[in-house]
């Protein structure tokens, strides 16, 4: 089943009078349609996997700021700590 989206995307690209319906004349073959699909899927699928990638990307640098954050420790010291460290509380 085609989405509405591409179902528009092949209009547009086969309705060269741009009248919205395909004329005798813009009707292509089954080969030339069946590589529009395909180009158009291909494209739907790099467009899902980058923003994929994106995604990660984003929730890796979420992370490391969040790891960052954890590293500094400015929170109240604790009994033990005050008792370890060597500097004056």
């Amino acid at each position: 089943e085609l989405s509405d989206s591409r179902v528009k995307k092949l209009m547009k690209d086969f309705d060269t009078s741009g009248d919205g319906a395909l004329q005798l004349d813009e009707f292509v073959g089954v080969d030339q349609f069946r590589n529009k699909l395909e180009a158009l899927a291909r494209e739907e699928r790099d467009a899902a996997a980058a923003a994929k990638k994106a995604a990660l990307l984003e929730a890796e640098q979420a992370a490391l700021a969040e790891a960052r954050l954890e590293f500094l420790n400015e929170s109240e010291p604790t009994t033990t700590d005050k008792l370890v460290s060597v500097l004056p509380y």
